[in-house]
């Protein structure tokens, strides 16, 4: 009767400690697969009716780019655009 109530013991011990060893992986797992925030994604207040060129209207008042940009844009401020920088709409220019 004895060896029955250790192997008992030892099953439970060893299940709580898959168990637990499980949990720890599919949290490393889920750490590892989450998807990486993207550093460059960019933010610029919405002037016009409209976003510029490769940005998305998020419908309050800003466009962002929801992807890897890296270019600088800048406010036209109603006038043309600077030599080396083209017009992309929404009111903004960004470097060529």
């Amino acid at each position: 009767m004895q060896n029955a109530e250790l192997l008992k013991f030892v099953v439970r011990s060893v299940g709580c400690s898959t168990i637990a060893l499980l949990g720890f992986v599919i949290v490393i797992a889920v750490l590892l697969l989450e998807p990486v925030p993207a550093a460059a994604q960019r933010v610029v207040p919405r002037l016009n009716e409209d976003c510029p060129i490769g940005y998305a209207d998020t419908r309050n008042g800003r466009c962002c780019s929801f992807g890897r940009r890296v270019e600088r844009l800048k406010p036209r401020q109603g006038r043309d655009c600077p030599a080396q920088w083209i017009n992309v709409g929404g009111g903004y220019c960004k470097r060529e």
